[in-house]
């Protein structure tokens, strides 16, 4: 078929018309090589295997145990040191999750009134991990009249 339109000399063109396209035949197509198998036999085992884990972490029941800081004081260790009393404790996350800004504080009472106040922040506390500090006191704390609590701490 020639077409309407006038080429320069020597520069004509000749269109196929659309019923000349020929689809592909699928019988007539490259058959895939033991490589291209195999590669996409290791793809869908890791695509498969991603999905499973998701889903199984997904559906999974959360067994963490929330943070749990709890403080000891060492009372052998304890030092006077320049008039003032030096007790060193230590905090131990005993739960499974962190646990961030733990406010402590010591007091010492007699007769039911507060004598003195200390206070103590632990910036971090991993999952089983223990941090030391030094309560610093002026006045002579005894084991019946010290008390340490843990007053709050924050979960990232």
């Amino acid at each position: 078929m020639k077409s309407n339109y006038n080429f320069p000399s020597g520069s004509e063109q000749e269109f196929a018309s659309p019923d000349a396209v020929q689809s592909p035949d699928p019988s007539k197509q490259p058959q895939k090589s033991p490589i291209e198998w195999l590669s996409f036999g290791i793809s869908l085992a890791i695509v498969s295997g991603l999905i499973t884990l998701v889903g199984v972490l997904w559906l999974r029941p959360n067994t963490q145990k929330p943070p749990n800081p709890v403080v000891s004081l060492d009372w052998e260790k304890m030092q006077e040191q320049s008039g003032q009393f030096h007790v060193p404790f230590k905090v131990t996350n005993e739960g499974d999750k962190t646990a961030t800004q733990i406010q402590l504080v010591g007091e010492i009472q007699e007769n039911g009134q507060t004598q003195e106040i200390g206070t103590q922040e632990i910036d971090f506390l991993s999952r089983k991990e223990e941090e030391e500090g030094v309560f610093v006191l002026s006045e002579k704390p005894q084991q019946n009249n010290f008390k340490v609590r843990i007053t709050s701490y924050q979960m990232p």
